[in-house]
C-alpha cells in the first residue's frame, strides 16, 4: 500500500525531529565541554596568583635583607653604631613597611584568586545548564517527532487503510 503524501510528510517531519534531538544533545555536549575547560583555565590562573604571592614574598624579604645589610655597612663606615638608636629604627621602619606592603599585595591576590574561581564555578554551572537544556530540547523533539507521526496517521481519508491494517 502506498502511503499518502500526508503520511510521507508527517514521516519526513518525525525524521527531521529526531535528527533535532540529536543535534541539540552534540550542541549541549560541546558547549558543556567548552564551559570545562573554561572552568579549568579559570582554576589555573587562580593557582598561578596564588604561587606568585609565595614568590613574591620570598623575593622581597630577600631584597630587604640585602637592603638591611647595606644600610648597617653603610652606618659601621661612617662610624655610626647600626644596632642602636636611629640607625636601628629606620631599619625596624623599613622592615615594617615592607611587611605591610606584602600583606596587602597578598590580599588583594587572595581576592583575585577566589574571583578566578568563581568563575571557574560559574562555568561548570553554565555547562550544567547546557546540558539541561540540551536533555529538554531532545524530549520536545522526541515529542514533537510522535505527535507528527500520530498526526500523519490520522490524516488518512476515510476508507483508506492505515500503514500495518
Amino acid at each position: 500500500m502506498a502511503l499518502t503524501a500526508a503520511q510521507r510528510l508527517g514521516y519526513i517531519s518525525a525524521v527531521s525531529s529526531i535528527l533535532e534531538a540529536f543535534g541539540s544533545m552534540y550542541s549541549a555536549a560541546q558547549a558543556k565541554k567548552i564551559s570545562k575547560y573554561n572552568a579549568k583555565v579559570a582554576e589555573a590562573q587562580a593557582a598561578l596568583v596564588e604561587t606568585n604571592i609565595g614568590l613574591r614574598t620570598l623575593r622581597a624579604r630577600k631584597e630587604m635583607k640585602t637592603l638591611e645589610g647595606a644600610q648597617i655597612a653603610g652606618y659601621a663606615k661612617s662610624g655610626v653604631r647600626a644596632m642602636t638608636g636611629s640607625p636601628i629604627d629606620v631599619m625596624v621602619d623599613s622592615r615594617a613597611n615592607l611587611e605591610l606592603e606584602l600583606s596587602l599585595q597578598n590580599i588583594n591576590d587572595k581576592v583575585t584568586a577566589e574571583g578566578y574561581r568563581s568563575e571557574a564555578l560559574s562555568y561548570k554551572a553554565q555547562g550544567a545548564g547546557y546540558m539541561a537544556q540540551g536533555y529538554s530540547n531532545v524530549a520536545r523533539s522526541l515529542l514533537s517527532a510522535g505527535y507528527k507521526l500520530y498526526e500523519s496517521r490520522a490524516s488518512v481519508p476515510a476508507g483508506k487503510k492505515k500503514i500495518g491494517e
